[in-house]
């Protein structure tokens, strides 16, 4: 590399100090990674407790485009972690990786407005995915995406 203006000591010394500043964050991140992670578990496994399941294994249910599909199972989705890039297309690093929680409202984002608890929806695949050998889909739906059918109308589908 040919420099115009800056002298290669300054630039060497420049480098040394960006690299190790890189490593001193990657350290730090991995660290409170861990650490992060941990808060994330034990407060999903308390909302598992917490957080009624409306509808269980074996409910069917219509989507909003007319799918019909059986729930197979549920989780609670609680993402802190939001990653994302800089302007310059790097990764995000330091705190700026999660939600804040700083304010009431945040909560609402974090929880998509109480929306915490997920089901597992599992769906006949369509024609094109069973000729690549595809039998089923298996998708995570949130209770505003689908509605439950009720027994006439579990028949009616069937027939």
């Amino acid at each position: 590399m040919k420099l115009k203006m800056l002298s290669g000591d300054f630039v060497s010394e420049y480098k040394r100090e960006i690299d190790n500043y890189r490593q001193k964050q990657a350290n730090l991140d991995e660290d409170f990674g861990s650490r992060i992670s941990s808060l994330v578990d034990r407060e999903k496994a308390r909302l598992e407790e917490a957080v009624p399941i409306e509808f269980e294994k074996g409910t069917m249910v219509r989507t909003g485009d007319n799918k019909v599909g059986e729930i197979v199972g549920t989780k609670i989705d609680l993402m802190l972690k939001r990653g994302g890039r800089t302007e310059w297309n790097d990764s995000v690093q330091g705190p700026g990786q999660y939600w804040p929680i700083d304010e009431q409202g945040d909560e609402d984002i974090i929880t998509c407005e109480g929306f915490i608890r997920s089901y597992m929806v599992k769906f006949e695949a369509g024609e094109l995915e069973k000729d690549w050998g595809i039998e089923e889909n298996t998708v995570a739906l949130f209770t505003d995406e689908f509605e439950k059918l009720v027994e006439f109308e579990i028949v009616s589908e069937q027939n």
